[in-house]
């Protein structure tokens, strides 16, 4: 299985010091489908956009194909 995004500790504080994120590991293959849930305030919408690269996350890593979406912005818009 190709590893398409791959997630590891990835935690987002915000100014309110509120955790909308804390400690989330992930792993998506090529293929899968997957569904994100959970009450209003939950972070859902903070994953997406951290994975997006909309938010920059406080902590953690996220790859996507194996790129570091911090250090390697250009190989992945490619």
């Amino acid at each position: 299985m190709e590893t398409i995004i791959e997630i590891k500790n990835l935690t987002k504080i915000y100014k309110n010091r509120i955790k909308a994120l804390k400690n989330i590991n992930l792993t998506i293959n090529r293929g899968e489908k997957i569904t994100i849930f959970g009450p209003n305030g939950a972070g859902k919408t903070t994953l997406i956009k951290t994975i997006g690269m909309f938010i920059i996350p406080d902590e953690g890593e996220i790859k996507i194909k194996g790129y570091d979406i911090k250090k390697e912005v250009k190989q992945i818009k490619n």
